[in-house]
């Protein structure tokens, strides 16, 4: 994978992610609420969405014995609109520092448990499918235990 692709894919997430802020904080400054509660939501969409993304892509990119540099792509491309989010919603920045050191620290961790799938005897799959398939399960095992963590995060 081209460090360009996986920039590519975080500029894309984030700016999905971005719209719907921007859309739903329109709405609530136009019905008089508060937009801060939208802004943490969006930090834990932000965060939970490229954790999910990183569950798979860290893993077979490691399985596949590629370069983990579009992973850090990835994180850093949301930088700048999580610094907004952060902002807008009140949010402690040291949790913030700290989720994204956690996004870093996991995807490094993933990449070299999918360089290991490559080293290990042959199985009944091959390293990429047993990447992806421990991906999945991790990204399903993310979304289930998300409410602690998240919470943590943007209050």
């Amino acid at each position: 994978m081209e460090p360009r692709a996986g920039a590519a894919l975080g500029a894309v997430y984030t700016a999905a992610v971005s719209c719907w802020w921007l859309a739903a904080t329109s709405t609530a400054v136009e019905r008089g609420a508060s937009a801060s509660g939208i802004a943490a939501t969006a930090i834990t969409a932000l965060w939970l969405g490229r954790a999910l993304i990183l569950c798979v892509l860290a893993l077979r990119l490691g399985a596949a014995g590629a370069n983990p540099r579009p992973l850090a792509l990835l994180i850093m491309v949301s930088w700048p609109v999580l610094a907004l989010m952060a902002l807008a919603s009140g949010a402690r920045i040291p949790a913030l520092v700290w989720g994204e050191v956690l996004l870093a620290v996991g995807a490094t961790a993933l990449s070299l448990v999918g360089a290991a799938l490559e080293r290990m005897p042959v199985t009944r799959l091959a390293p990429i499918d047993s990447a992806t398939l421990i991906g999945i399960i991790g990204a399903l095992a993310l979304w289930q235990s998300r409410s602690p963590f998240l919470t943590w995060l943007a209050p």
